[in-house]
């Protein structure tokens, strides 16, 4: 029986040892696994981001070429829009307007907003394309590509606020400029009717000294029509001011006052010949 029992408890060392073995070896495996796999996410990782890195550079080129792209044919709508700007100026030379010049800044702004448009389009689905970053934190690289197209996203909105877009409508403001120089034009002419009026009717009353039915008759003829001219020139001006409050034709009837006090002027001359 004692030698029964000697071998039952050497058999059972035995697998326990057998045991041991068998768990070192696993246990070796394990780890060369384990290593293989670190290995082989490190060398993925490695790849990823150097795909990573060229895609970012490319981007980050094909960004600033569609930008400098866009800065160039702004720059070319400012140059052709420069013969269009009157402000400031006087508001004859908006007749040195030619059509060609006017065809051509709109050709240079259509070109200008396709390119915008386009690069627009194309750093929005660059964006799209950062995939959004799982539980594991996030890459990066990836939040370097967003946070450069971002910013060139922003440098386009500038560039097309300041440069582009204060041209758009330009032909509506160049005729609305047109319009208004002619109704100036037409508003002078009435006042130096109205004055010319009052001027006559000064020089018929001239010699009411020595008066006669005719003269005084005739001075009053004079006197009427001169009235009846400064109405109609306070009302052309009314309007004119009305028209004036409009950001486009400010500068186009700055000469309103000056011909406001002609008007008065040639106002206190019909009264005082009505008062003699």
């Amino acid at each position: 029986g004692a030698l029964f029992q000697r071998m039952a408890t050497l058999q059972q060392n035995v697998k326990r040892a057998q045991q041991q073995v068998a768990d070192v070896k696993a246990s070796r495996v394990r780890r060369i696994e384990e290593e293989k796999i670190r290995r082989d996410r490190a060398e993925q990782q490695r790849i990823l981001d150097a795909r990573l890195e060229a895609e970012l550079a490319e981007t980050t080129h094909a960004c600033q070429e569609q930008l400098s792209s866009v800065e160039e044919s702004a720059r070319r709508v400012a140059v052709a829009a420069a013969a269009l700007d009157t402000d400031g100026g006087d508001i004859m030379e908006v007749e040195s307007i030619t059509e060609q010049s006017l065809v051509q800044t709109e050709e240079c702004l259509r070109v200008a907003q396709h390119k915008a448009s386009g690069a627009r389009s194309y750093i929005m689905r660059q964006i799209a394309l950062i995939p959004v970053e799982g539980p594991g934190g996030p890459n990066d690289l990836n939040a370097r590509r967003r946070e450069v197209l971002q910013s060139y996203a922003q440098k386009l909105q500038t560039l097309m606020q300041e440069h582009i877009s204060p041209h758009v409508g330009l032909r509506q403001r160049y005729l609305r400029q047109r319009l208004a120089r002619t109704a100036m034009k037409e508003l002078s002419k009435v006042v130096m009717d109205a004055e010319y009026e009052v001027e006559k009717a000064v020089l018929s009353a001239a010699p009411l000294g020595e008066e006669t039915q005719d003269n005084v008759r005739e001075a009053e003829v004079a006197f009427q029509a001169a009235q009846a001219m400064m109405a109609r020139v306070e009302e052309a001006v009314a309007r004119a001011k009305l028209r004036s409050k409009d950001e486009d034709m400010s500068s186009v009837f700055q000469q309103v006052e000056v011909l406001q006090e002609r008007m008065q002027e040639a106002r206190t001359a019909c009264e005082g010949l009505r008062s003699r």
